[in-house]
């Protein structure tokens, strides 16, 4: 899910049919990340196509207006019942390139700004009462994760702490 405190400025949604709206090397570059020749079985099995195995969204993140595509892999053949790969692609110049690629059940830009971009906050779901939050940069050419807390939820409030492994990126 993409979700954001920016107002309706910020995302556009795509049409359903995803071929017919975005370049093909883009298409290709989105099958490619997500291995969509390694869930062709699934794919099969559930006969599903490309479009209906993605969420994808239009994004903002360059705070110069430059075009970003959020493409999100669900169920059952690319995400699971809590998370699944998030990729971000942005257009620079006339072509686009992947600068974030991770798995989480939650995606949203941030007010802060690196280099130009909205920070992005991604959320990964851990266990019923706990996730894991990780606050992502733009380092000029990618997104790079400079901050982890264990989300605890099992409080009225969420609670806070630091991540205890080695989790950057």
């Amino acid at each position: 899910m993409l979700s954001t405190r920016f107002g309706a400025a910020l995302v556009v949604m795509l049409a359903p049919c995803l071929a017919d709206k975005l370049p093909h090397a883009l298409v290709a570059a989105i099958q490619s990340d997500l291995e969509v020749s390694e869930a062709q079985a699934c794919i099969n099995e559930h006969q599903l196509t490309l479009e209906q195995m993605i969420s994808t969204t239009r994004l903002s993140l360059d705070t110069h207006d430059g075009q970003s595509l959020f493409v999100w892999g669900l169920g059952p053949c690319f995400g699971g019942a809590n998370n699944g790969p998030f990729l971000v692609y942005s257009r620079f110049g006339n072509k686009w390139r992947k600068i974030f690629d991770e798995i989480g059940n939650r995606l949203r830009p941030l007010r802060a700004t690196s280099k130009g971009w909205h920070d992005l906050e991604l959320q990964a779901h851990n266990s019923a009462f706990r996730s894991v939050r990780y606050v992502y940069r733009f380092d000029g050419r990618q997104y790079t994760a400079v901050r982890c807390n264990v989300v605890d939820h099992q409080l009225p409030k969420p609670v806070y702490g630091p991540c205890n492994w080695d989790w950057k990126r």
